[in-house]
Parts: structure tokens; sequence; C-alpha cells
């Protein structure tokens, strides 16, 4: 089309791409993308624009305490900017007003009726819907035999070629407010969680890549509700049963992860999240029993320590006095 101008904004996570381009009469201006944290431009890049991505990429690095520039924060930044849309952002909303959006009329009807359709299927299992989340996501909740757990199903959505993809995941969380200041050196240095999420498993897990359903007409609706239950009643209900219990959480807790010659190592995030849960939930014994077969075995993961257990022990101790009366038994 003549005299039309179009900015597309995009990122890539599989790849680490972040990637603007400027279209103009079906012909490609200029483009700048950020490929595993590198600058690569095409094309006619204005020299204004190309300046406040290196400044904004300083600025980046800076908030994150890194030597290195990060054109990959930088350029979508400069997206959001251009475009007003972010990655992960839910857009078609009823009340969206923002974006018009380029789908058939048998998309719409996926996009608009599917999850109140999951909704209807999985209330007779227990669960009711979360309101929607950035980025296509829909949760689904349902109170268990635990005190103070929650599970979950996991629904994730997204426009394809062709129609609506779907896939999905469970999962086991609580509410862990009291966690939120949680120092970093308690924590294994790959994570900065704060337990909310206790453990989770997508469909289809471990296999690779993960299975996943697609919807291309509104009669597809029933057919996708009937691929999330095959899933929910199946193996994930078998996940579930796991872990319907505080002895289920422990025994989870301590599976072996991974092993090197001499060392059987279990998940630093399970097993803390597994302490926390049960010293925050009236299960001191349980927790304090579980944190001490941890330090005492002394066999960690590359990215844990026993200086950063023994930290996290002690941080859980001044914050629960049962606990800590449990760890000096």
């Amino acid at each position: 089309m003549l005299g039309v101008a179009d900015v597309a904004n995009g990122q890539v996570g599989v790849d680490g791409r972040a990637e603007v381009v400027l279209w103009r009469d079906g012909r490609k201006i200029w483009g700048i993308a950020a490929v595993y944290d590198r600058p690569r431009i095409d094309g006619d890049l204005p020299a204004d624009i190309l300046a406040g991505v290196e400044v904004a990429a300083r600025e980046a690095a800076d908030d994150d305490e890194d030597e290195d520039e990060d054109y990959f924060a930088a350029i979508r930044a400069l997206g959001a900017h251009l475009t007003g849309y972010r990655e992960h952002q839910l857009i078609g909303q009823p009340d969206e007003a923002v974006f018009e959006i380029l789908e058939t009329p048998g998309e719409a009807a996926i996009w608009r009726g599917f999850p109140d359709a999951l909704a209807d299927a999985l209330s007779a299992e227990g669960f009711a819907m979360w309101p929607a989340l950035p980025g296509g996501e829909l949760w689904y909740t349902a109170d268990t035999a635990v005190a103070g757990l929650t599970g979950a199903v996991g629904i994730n959505m997204w426009r394809e070629s062709g129609g609506i993809g779907i896939n999905g995941k469970v999962a086991v969380m609580w509410v862990a407010d009291i966690m939120a200041d949680l120092p970093q050196e308690a924590n294994s240095a790959d994570h900065s969680e704060r337990y909310g999420t206790i453990a989770d498993c997508y469909f289809g897990s471990p296999a690779y890549p993960l299975p996943s359903f697609r919807m291309s007409a509104g009669d597809d609706i029933a057919a996708g509700v009937d691929w999330v239950m095959e899933y929910v009643n199946g193996p994930m209900a078998v996940w579930f049963e796991e872990r319907s219990g505080v002895a289920d959480l422990v025994a989870q807790a301590k599976t072996i992860w991974r092993r090197s010659p001499g060392v059987e190592m279990v998940k630093p995030r399970l097993l803390r999240a597994t302490v926390a849960f049960c010293a925050a939930n009236g299960h001191a014994i349980a927790a304090a029993d579980l944190m001490q077969w941890y330090l005492t075995r002394n066999q960690f993961v590359p990215t844990d320590s026993l200086d950063r257990a023994t930290t996290f022990d002690t941080w859980l101790q001044d914050r629960f006095s049962h606990y800590a009366a449990a760890r000096s038994r």
C-alpha cells in the first residue's frame, strides 16, 4: 500500500532475539536487532535512534550490575516506545482499543470463548478461573487437601498462522508474601523466586518439544477443551496425587535430580519452597527435619552451597519461632 509505514516489534525467546523493523510502502527501510545481546543493524537506521539505543543499553547494564551493554533490553524498550506494545502484553480483550487484531472470525471466537469453555469443564474438578494474566496465560485454581496449598492448571494461548495454539502445565502453590524479603544469599545462585510456586510440570514433560494443540475455528473449542482435560484427568491427576500431602511434598523434595561421581543432588528451589511452605503452614517439624536432612547430607548442585542453605535456614528461624524450636530439638 502506498504511503503506509509499519513498525514491527518482536521478541523470540528461544534464541534471545529482540528486533524492531520499519517498513514503508512494502519495503524494509531499516532494522535493529539484538541477537544474543549484540546489536545488528540493517538499512538506514536514523542516528538519533541508534544513539538512544546505545544510551538505553548502557543504562540497562547498570541496572543489572552487568559490565556489558544490554541491547536486548534496549531494543525491547525501543519497540515499546514506537508501537505501544511490549512482549507478553495481552491484547484483544473486550475493553482493549489500542490495537486492531487481524484475525479471522473463527480465531476471534476461540480467543474469547475457549477460556470460559475450559472453566466450565474444570469446574467439575473443583477449579475456578483466575482473571487473565499478561501474555495470554490462563490459570484455574483449586484448594487441595493440604491447608494453604493450592492446585493450579495453567494454559498458555498464542496466535499463530491459521489459528490459536495452546499448551499447559499444572502446579502446586501457596501465598508466599512472607518470603518477599528473602535475601539472595539465602537462595541458590541461579534462582530469585520467592517460592509462591512449589512445583510445576508441563503437559507431556519431559518430552521435547512439548505437546500443543491448535484450534482454527470456533467449532474447535470443544476439541481444545477435551485435549486439556485428557491431561488433567490423566497424567496430571497422577502428578497432583503425588503431591497430595505434606509427606508427599517432602518426598518429592528429596527426589534425586542430578548425579555426578560421588554426589546425588536434589533441586534446591524445590527443597527451599517445601521447607518454607511447611514452616509457614503449621508443619514445623516436617520443615525442620527436611532442612536438617539437606544440610547434613552436604551434597549440592553447583549453584547452591552449605553457606547458602545455612543462611536460608537461619533466615527462616528468625521469622518462625515454631520452626526455630523444631530445629533446636
